[in-house]
């Protein structure tokens, strides 16, 4: 029997087994019984409570409830279940679990809707035993649920949410309250993440960097890889962070492969809106041009021209910010205050080096004596390398510290350089390094050296893609399992599922001394498997867009590497440009767009579609001579080599799209009819050509002929699956029949844009349809509130980039005429501030009311329909 699952407002949990990889190397075999026990405890809870199992991913649970009461309950009961139930571990079993609500419907027995990813991130920042949840879930809660603890836990940046949300931990008396703080990083003032272990030494060092953080200071903390500039730098902003009225905010360089993208990196740290028009860095300039804050850029090294061309921008126009940037050279800079971070002492037994190595071994209280003088001398081989003992102490229950200090002093003239310009502490670095990959199997070495590749790590799923052959892919999860556990890898415990990557020294030395043809091919396999699951003949398919936000900075890397094929090259930052076209980042994808097309001129099918693309993106801003000229480069060079057959109808629809904003409809209309006539290779190339012919016909005034090619369009994107398509095709129809008069079927396509677009997050969809209920809204007598849904709109639509045709604009101002004069000025400017500062859900749930009233059937005189 098919499930049932609820509509609207749903209320979304997710669970998951805290620690399970090491439940399964405790329990081997018997952790099939575990789960199963596990399973049959919380399928019970939520069957009492109403819930609906909608999916289950190893140990986790995705259930959904109408009500939030029920959803509240379940949890409970079912921690309660948990801690009472009798395990088959040495420590209970311990769930995490995530509430969150929003607005979703089901499809095909799931769930595609922005609020189902952003539960499963809520989830992600609870310890086991705790559950959180989301003010969208309290806002729904009833007096049934006024037993319940709610703790106010504050507002954290989580993933897939926009703004920062608050958190609050749900409990009940007879439960035991676990304090733990949330795994993911507070809002306000700062987006460091605080360190789980404290800092040894480096009191001075602390105090004179956070002395040293001033407005309009640059800072560049210098020293080799693994002395400790990353930590030093965020405890240094956690020490200042009440200093700076606007925050102190952490830019990881280390993923970034291109200079610029930068600034990108940048703006997305610090949050900075997106202004149409604006590229990356002037977005991080405006932002910052008035505030009062720390930028700490972390590992620049790699991109130390792009960081200085950027930081010395930023300085000459944002005067009262303050820069700390972490690095292996210096930046070059005027005015640039050069810190440079020396190794731990390493004397005797007292120093902080042995102190270090003591406290992350755990054996403060058992060692002395002459292993104590062992500690020292290890500590004194690595040159006091903060990184070198940490990874020391991590493998002192493989070796005494005596043995390690042994093995080091004879592997040193295997991996010694003689080069004068290399620092002796790099050298007793690259030595550690060696010392520790000779410590691997040679399985591990090799699937260690194939996950340096990603530039900006991977899941599991990538790892077997990339790591596998000649070792078995289901071999390959214990293996990375056991280089997290040597420290050589690092666990993402924030995402959504599970993420991996390397420490960067660690990464750029495998990388280094690896088999040259090996890491080739492991690169080429890299960008084989990143073009089958993302490149743009996956770019209809569901939930390609989260995929490719997760993977974005591996796909730019792969296509950046001049040994890429051309072709696999071009055809991934087409999938680039895709998404920032559906992120509305218009003028960040015709850069990197324009970038690889500079250095990948070769005239192929794949380049056609790519101009095009970059063509589509001006369109968006309303820049049409730009996008002509591009098109015009794609005609000849599509004369020459043809275009791609994923997207054969690229050039028609762009050249139809320049001449509508061209008005030259007839020309639109006429192109759309050949490329219909010649048939189209994709049901994604039959939509867009019947919506270009949709259009066409409306702007010629034929609008039975522009209903006939919309419901074409609408019959091609359902067999196709286009919800996005979908979207933008009702919201046409919309148009158009409010254009024919027909205000009941225009509301009635309308609704169903605003359900699909609330549904997938396309936010400049919800501001369309504020503006058809705005149009309702005023004809039914109503101009504050049609004023207040047209305000809204107009901060959706700017804030998005977007630019409104000629006809959208003209019905925009007419109506806000016509309110302003019934209104009166004050009133008017009063219900703009109100539309503009409404919450858009709110503002959302009226417009669905409004519109509904007029989707309805005309009642007759007796009452019925």
């Amino acid at each position: 029997m098919e499930k049932s699952l609820p509509s609207g407002t749903v209320v979304f949990l997710f669970t998951d087994i805290e620690g399970s990889t090491g439940i399964i190397r405790e329990l081997g075999d018997g952790y099939h019984d575990l789960l199963d026990q596990h399973n049959e405890l919380l399928r019970a809870v939520w069957q009492r409570h109403h819930g609906v199992e909608v999916a289950t991913h190893g140990d986790a649970f995705f259930v959904a409830f109408e009500d939030a009461d029920d959803a509240i309950a379940a949890t409970l009961d079912a921690q309660r279940g948990l801690a009472a139930a009798d395990w088959p571990t040495a420590h209970p079993l311990r769930v995490r679990m995530g509430l969150h609500a929003g607005y979703a419907r089901p499809v095909e027995g799931d769930y595609r809707a922005l609020a189902v990813h952003q539960a499963a991130r809520v989830v992600d920042t609870a310890n086991g035993g705790q559950v959180f949840a989301t003010d969208e879930v309290l806002a729904l809660r009833t007096e049934r649920s006024a037993d319940v603890i709610v703790s106010d836990l504050g507002r954290y940046r989580v993933r897939d949410f926009d703004d920062p949300i608050s958190l609050h931990r749900l409990s009940a008396a007879d439960l035991d309250g676990d304090l733990r703080p949330p795994r993911v990083r507070p809002a306000e003032h700062h987006n460091l993440v605080r360190p789980t272990t404290s800092l040894v030494d480096r009191v001075a060092e602390r105090a004179e960097l956070a002395a040293l953080a001033r407005p309009g200071a640059l800072i560049t903390v210098l020293g080799p890889g693994g002395t400790g500039k990353t930590r030093l730098s965020i405890e240094v902003g956690l020490t200042v962070a009440d200093e700076w009225p606007d925050g102190v905010w952490f830019v990881d360089l280390s993923p970034i492969t291109e200079g610029e993208v930068v600034p990108m990196a940048v703006a997305g740290a610090i949050n900075v809106p997106s202004v149409r028009g604006n590229d990356a860095l002037s977005d991080v300039v405006a932002h910052l041009a008035a505030r009062t804050a720390l930028v700490i850029l972390d590992n620049c090294e790699h991109l130390a021209d792009p960081v200085a061309t950027m930081v010395a921008e930023l300085r000459r126009r944002c005067p009262a910010i303050g820069v700390v940037t972490t690095s292996r050279v210096p930046l070059g800079l005027i005015g640039e205050r050069v810190y440079r971070l020396q190794p731990l002492d390493a004397d005797d037994i007292q120093s902080a080096a042995v102190q270090l190595f003591l406290e992350r071994s755990g054996r403060t209280d058992a060692v002395a004596g002459n292993e104590l003088d062992d500690v020292a001398r290890l500590c004194r081989a690595v040159d006091g390398l903060p990184l070198a003992i940490e990874l020391a102490a991590t493998r002192s229950h493989l070796l005494t510290p005596g043995e390690m200090a042994d093995r080091m002093r004879t592997s040193v003239s295997v991996i010694a350089t003689r080069d004068p310009s290399v620092p002796e502490r790099q050298r007793s670095l690259d030595r550690l390094l060696d010392w520790s990959l000779d410590l691997l199997s040679p399985d591990e070495l090799l699937v260690l050296r194939r996950l340096a590749v990603p530039a900006d790590g991977f899941d599991m799923t990538l790892a077997q893609a990339i790591a596998s052959d000649p070792i078995p892919a289901e071999d390959v999860p214990e293996l990375v399992w056991s280089l997290l556990d040597w420290s050589l890898l690092i666990r993402d415990v924030t995402a959504g599922e599970s993420r991996y990557s390397l420490f960067w020294t660690v990464g750029s030395y495998v990388l280094q001394h690896g088999d040259a043809a090996d890491i080739a091919a492991t690169r080429r396999r890299l960008a084989e498997v990143l073009l089958e699951r993302l490149g743009p003949e996956r770019s209809s398919s569901n939930g390609w867009s989260t995929r490719l936000a997760v993977e974005i900075e591996n796909v730019r890397a792969v296509a950046a590497d001049p040994d890429t094929d051309d072709d696999v090259a071009r055809a991934l930052v087409w999938s680039i440009g895709q998404y920032h076209d559906m992120t509305s980042t218009f003028r960040s994808g015709i850069d990197e767009i324009a970038r690889c097309v500079s250095r990948r001129p070769e005239p192929a099918p794949v380049l056609v579609a790519l101009l095009a693309l970059q063509a589509d993106l001006h369109l968006r801003l309303g820049e049409v001579e730009a996008a002509a000229v591009l098109v015009a480069r794609a005609t000849a060079i599509a004369e020459e080599v043809g275009v791609p057959e994923w997207d054969d109808m690229c050039l028609v629809r762009t050249k139809g799209e320049v001449a509508l904003r061209s008005d030259d409809p007839a020309l639109a209309a006429r192109l759309a009819d050949e490329g219909l006539a010649r048939g189209a290779a994709t049901k994604r190339s039959e939509a867009r050509l019947w919506n270009l012919a949709a259009l066409a016909r409306y702007a010629l005034d034929d609008l039975d002929g522009a209903a006939e090619a919309l419901d074409h369009g609408l019959a091609a994107e359902e067999a196709a699956g286009l919800e996005t398509f979908l979207v933008n095709t009702h919201g046409n129809y919309a148009e158009m029949l409010l254009e024919r008069g027909d205000a009941r079927g225009a509301a009635q396509h309308q609704l169903a844009a605003l359900d699909l677009g609330r549904s997938i997050g396309q936010a400049h969809v919800v501001a369309y349809s504020f503006m058809v209920a705005a149009r309702f809204a005023h004809e039914d007598g109503a101009p504050r509130d049609a004023v207040r849904l047209q305000a809204a709109a107009d901060v959706l639509i700017a804030r998005e980039g977007y630019s409104l045709y000629g006809a959208d604009q003209q019905a925009r101002e007419a109506l806000l005429d016509a309110a302003r004069e019934q209104l009166g000025d004050d009133e008017f400017e009063r219900a703009c501030l109100d539309g503009a500062a409404t919450p858009v859900d709110r503002l959302a749930g009226q417009t669905e009311e409004i519109l509904r009233r007029r989707a309805a059937p005309p009642e007759h005189p007796g009452g019925r329909p």
